[in-house]
C-alpha cells in the first residue's frame, strides 16, 4: 500500500491553511471555486488505493480551517456548522474519492 509521508501531509495542510487565511477576503463564490481546484488537485495527486486515511484527514482539516477563517471575516460568528455544511453543498465542494482504478487481473487459459 502506498501512503502519504507525514511530512508531506503536514506541509500540504500548512500551505492550504496559509492560503485560506490569506484568501478569506475574496467573495464566497470565488473563494470556493479556488478551494475546489486546490482540493481536486490534491486528490488527483495523493488519492491512490490505500491512502484514503491521509486524504480524508487532509479534507477534514481543510474544512475545519475554512469554517474557522470564514467566521473571522467579521466581528460576529457568521455561520454555525449546519449553515456551513449547507454552504459546502451549495458550492459543490468535492469530498475525497479514489482516482486510481482497481486493476483487473486476467487469467490466461491454456
Amino acid at each position: 500500500m502506498r501512503r502519504t509521508a507525514p511530512a508531506n501531509l503536514q506541509g500540504a495542510v500548512r500551505r492550504i491553511k496559509a492560503w485560506i487565511k490569506a484568501a478569506r477576503h475574496l467573495p464566497k463564490r470565488d473563494f470556493f471555486e479556488s478551494l475546489k481546484k486546490k482540493l481536486i488537485g490534491h486528490y488527483n495527486y495523493y488519492y491512490v488505493r490505500g491512502n484514503s486515511r491521509a486524504v480524508g484527514l487532509f479534507y477534514r482539516k481543510v474544512i475545519r480551517y475554512t469554517q474557522k477563517w470564514l467566521n473571522r471575516r467579521s466581528q460576529r460568528k457568521s455561520c454555525n456548522w449546519e449553515k456551513f455544511i449547507q454552504t459546502l453543498t451549495q458550492n459543490r465542494v468535492p469530498r475525497p474519492r479514489p482516482t486510481e482504478r482497481k486493476r483487473l487481473h486476467q487469467v490466461a487459459l491454456r
